[in-house]
């Protein structure tokens, strides 16, 4: 009779234990699919947002639109690895930094591999830009040079000479 009860607890406990593993693996399942499905939400949100800001700024007519997407697309798909590398480069950088005797001979290479990330990226911007221009009209060329002064910090330049002066610009 004990190894009869016993039969019968050990399947009543394997049971148990698999329908625990089952709700678990579900959980889990579907944890992975909302984030997945929310990162691309997400990640099409971001786009519809800059191109609508672009869009807005710039007051882009119907035709414009389309081919907005397709710069916006295409930039991101270039810049954001970029931008995520740069991120890493520099914590990597920050942990070496945080090590009890930093290599400095290290952290120049670490350095020169995060500049050469930036160029790219500010390469990218460029080219962005120029592509952006590309479908502008002369009024739009405008405005998109002043949403990029504030974006970059920079004083706008008015089509007068400025000069450099020990104090500042000055016209």
């Amino acid at each position: 009779m004990r190894l009869s009860g016993m039969n019968s607890l050990n399947r009543t406990l394997f049971w148990v234990f698999l329908f625990l593993v089952v709700i678990n693996l579900s959980v889990l399942i579907s944890f992975f699919v909302l984030v997945n499905r929310q990162e691309k939400a997400l990640s099409t949100e971001t786009r519809d947002i800059t191109a609508g800001i672009i869009r807005n700024e710039l007051d882009l007519t119907e035709t414009q639109i389309p081919r907005l997407c397709s710069i916006q697309d295409s930039f991101r798909n270039h810049a954001q690895p970029l931008a995520l590398a740069i991120r890493e480069k520099r914590n990597e950088i920050l942990d070496h930094l945080y090590s009890d005797e930093p290599d400095t001979l290290v952290l120049n290479t670490l350095v020169t591999e995060l500049t050469q990330m930036q160029i790219q990226l500010q390469k990218a911007n460029i080219d962005h830009y120029l592509q952006v221009k590309s479908l502008c009209n002369p009024h739009q060329k405008d405005k998109l040079h002043k949403m990029y002064c504030r974006i970059y910090g920079c004083r706008e330049k008015e089509h007068g000479r400025q000069e450099r002066h020990r104090q500042g610009w000055r016209e």
